[in-house]
């Protein structure tokens, strides 16, 4: 064989395997999804964190069953646990003034009333409560819980009640720059008699779900008059990465453990999610498995990240309270 011939052979089969190869990778890339996680620091062996299930609820009545035809959804190794970043703690009458003022236009006449959860700025027309324990903020008119009226001719059309609230969160600077577009409540005016529009709470693209509904709602009233906001948006970073079940074991899980959350009477599941659980004033976003459950429109809940990493004996000086029993909002 000439040199210039086995040249051009030692090329071919170069590239070749080149093209093996990245192909092999793709492969291995798509059956392993990536993950945001990269790049951060991962627990350790000896790390803990809290059970989130502890206390959580459960259906009452016999254990349901669950079935699930599958196939189950591919789901990255490991998922980032993230911090939230609560605010001071003791925090001045200057603080909440000055916070507020963001926000709303404060009148001199506007008093504060100090308790040890919440703490209260406002006159007799409206008034802003400042949650001492997460920072959220809630607003309402004196108008709010007293609706004239439910009947829907009253109120904007959906399209104007979208614009409306939209215009007020942008306005009064509510909006958090990833809060996507709001979605308007189906059932609200007869209800709660406002139409309200939210927005969902998400991180780096997952649902949340848990006590406390985190999220953005503006409530508007009959005539386009908005009466009520609510803005539970916990500020949070990325904190270490920990290795989390497949969505197999979550579902054997689910049949078979107590440490899951169960909101359902039992039967098919619809589909299968990761999504961060938010308890307002902890201090952990933790992954969780989140069934949906066809059959009852119910939903189910197992810890994603695995066993061994989850303290199930948690310390006598850790505040009680911490784990609400019944989630309000889900994904």
């Amino acid at each position: 064989m000439s040199r210039s011939r086995f040249i051009g052979v030692l090329t071919a089969s170069v590239a070749c395997c080149a093209v093996v190869i990245v192909i092999a990778v793709a492969l291995l890339l798509r059956s392993h999804p990536a993950t945001e996680s990269s790049g951060y620091p991962r627990l350790g062996s000896d790390e803990r964190i809290p059970d989130v299930a502890e206390g959580w609820y459960r259906y009452p009545g016999p254990q349901p069953a669950f079935t699930f035809d599958g196939p189950f959804p591919a789901m990255p190794d490991e998922m980032l646990i993230y911090e939230v970043i609560l605010p001071p703690e003791n925090v001045s009458e200057e603080y909440i003034r000055e916070l507020v003022a963001r926000h709303f236009e404060i009148p001199p006449s506007a008093t504060l009333q100090r308790q040890s959860t919440i703490s209260s700025l406002g006159t007799e027309e409206w008034g802003v409560t400042y949650y001492n324990q997460t920072g959220y903020l809630t607003m309402i008119t004196r108008e709010w819980g007293r609706a004239s009226t439910r009947d829907p001719n009253d109120f904007p059309t959906r399209e104007q009640a979208l614009r409306i609230a939209t215009d007020y969160a942008v306005e009064h600077n509510l909006l958090p720059p990833d809060a996507g577009q709001g979605h308007l409540s189906e059932t609200s005016i007869e209800g709660r008699g406002t139409m309200q529009v939210s927005w969902a709470y998400r991180i780096a693209g997952y649902a949340t779900w848990g006590p406390g509904a985190p999220g953005m709602y503006v409530e508007v009233g009959p005539g386009g008059k908005v009466v009520g906001m609510t803005k539970r948006w916990p500020q949070c970073r990325p904190w270490k990465t920990a290795p989390i079940i497949t969505p197999n074991e979550a579902f054997k899980m689910l049949n078979e453990s107590d440490s899951v959350f169960i909101g359902s009477k039992g039967g098919a599941v619809q589909s299968i999610v990761l999504a961060y659980y938010c308890v307002p004033g902890e201090r952990y976003l933790v992954p969780t498995y989140y069934f949906w459950i066809a059959d009852d429109k119910g939903y189910a809940a197992v810890p994603a990240v695995r066993p061994e990493y989850i303290d199930r004996n948690p310390s006598p000086a850790d505040p009680p309270g911490r784990h609400p029993t019944d989630p309000e909002r889900t994904p």
